[in-house]
């Protein structure tokens, strides 16, 4: 398995932007308190991370507010996703998640474009 900081360097020297996504998955820090989460997502931060994923149709009102605070308190882009992966997902459609429960905002798409310039 690569190590974060190794990942994020490599996107990085490829001219990409580092998104921490479903932080609060398996994937991510599931398990985890706010406050180590932070202290994790802190690390990252130290070694390039350039934001984290605000936008997801699995996301609670509790997510939003405290993805909201650390974008905030560290100054983080913003990005979004559906998580469609294909055939895998019928229920999860491109771009509006499931249900059409999930729309990411154009200003966000042009924040991202506009730093990657």
């Amino acid at each position: 398995m690569i190590k974060s900081e190794d990942a994020i360097s490599i996107i990085k020297k490829a001219g990409g932007l580092s998104f921490l996504t479903h932080y609060n998955k398996s994937i991510g820090f599931a398990g985890l308190n706010n406050k180590d989460i932070e202290k994790e997502i802190k690390c990252l931060i130290s070694v390039g991370l350039d934001g984290l994923e605000r936008y997801y149709p699995s996301f609670k009102e509790e997510d939003y507010k405290f993805l909201d605070y650390l974008i905030e308190k560290f100054d983080l882009m913003i990005s979004g996703g559906t998580d469609y992966h294909g055939k895998n997902r019928p229920e999860i459609k491109l771009g509006t998640g499931k249900d059409n429960n999930l729309f990411i905002p154009y200003d966000i798409y042009k924040k991202i474009s506009i730093k990657l310039k």
